[in-house]
């Protein structure tokens, strides 16, 4: 999981959080490990849990809940954007589909944007890397 924090990251960090995601599946794939990766973007509630021995950084939330519910629909290679994802970085990704996902612990079907591989996010119109 990663953590893509507006403090942290400053400006466009939904762009951001998808370069990475192209990355990891692109990184991943040259050595031969089949992953998939999902992404979605809201607010959730960060920091340690537990206590002295036992003690974790955690995130919980919707949000984080989403994310590991597409990122677990997701085929080897394949990036799975949630709708309010895929609305902040549409104009780079135009030729993508939506698709509308069950996802366990939702009562509806989740509006999401699928790649089929890296290589279809790797054509993406230019100016993914802004800053």
């Amino acid at each position: 999981m990663g953590l893509f924090i507006p403090l942290f990251i400053g400006e466009h960090v939904v762009r951001k959080m998808v370069e990475a995601g192209i990355e990891l599946l692109e990184q991943t794939g040259a050595v031969g490990l089949e992953v998939g990766a999902g992404a979605d973007f809201g607010i959730a509630y960060v920091g340690n849990v537990g206590e002295e021995e036992v003690k974790d950084f955690t995130a919980l939330g919707d949000v984080v809940n989403t994310a590991a519910r597409l990122q677990a629909r997701a085929e080897p290679a394949q990036l799975i954007l949630s709708e309010r994802v895929y609305e902040a970085v549409r104009d780079r990704f135009p030729t993508l589909e939506p698709v509308e996902l069950e996802l366990k612990g939702k009562a509806e079907p989740v509006p999401a944007t699928s790649s089929t591989s890296p290589g279809e996010l790797g054509q993406a119109q230019p100016g993914l890397r802004e800053d």
